[in-house]
């Protein structure tokens, strides 16, 4: 290699030791390896406690992965009032609450769901707040009337 020839440099790595403070300072600077530590850090942590709310192993690393982009994304809001694992605790609590009210207000149906011949499984059963519900989803209603994109209620 001639002397010519630039090598690309890294930016330094991170000391295991340096304090959640510092590296949260770095990051906000711009300093991504200083991120990438705190990750290291709480990843296992960050992960535990989204199970602890959803007990389901791929449910709980959406939440990681979501809380993280929103810890990088909002890093400059974290006032240091508390710290930073509180405050990335607090975000994968959010994180995971919210992913169970959508789940709530949006359940997963499962084929065993589908109306049986009905084409195109155009029926789909719902259960909302306790009570059945009959929704659209392009065709008549089991009882041969078109139903128009509104719920109806049996």
């Amino acid at each position: 290699m001639s002397s010519q020839e630039s090598v690309p440099t890294q930016p330094p790595a991170v000391p295991a030791r340096v304090s959640d403070e510092a590296l949260v300072a770095r990051a906000r600077q711009g300093d991504f390896a200083a991120f990438e530590a705190l990750v290291e850090r709480y990843d296992d942590k960050v992960y535990r406690l989204a199970f602890r709310f959803v007990r389901n192993e791929s449910e709980a690393r959406e939440i990681v992965q979501e809380t993280l982009l929103s810890v990088w994304r909002k890093l400059d809001g974290f006032k240091g009032d508390s710290q930073f694992s509180s405050w990335l605790y607090r975000v994968t609590a959010n994180a995971a609450l919210m992913r169970l009210r959508s789940q709530r207000r949006h359940p997963e149906v499962s084929t065993e769901d589908l109306e049986p011949g009905v084409p195109g499984h155009a029926v789909v059963r719902v259960l909302r707040a306790g009570r059945v519900r009959w929704r659209q989803l392009g065709a008549t209603s089991r009882r041969g009337a078109a139903v128009r994109g509104n719920s109806q209620q049996l």
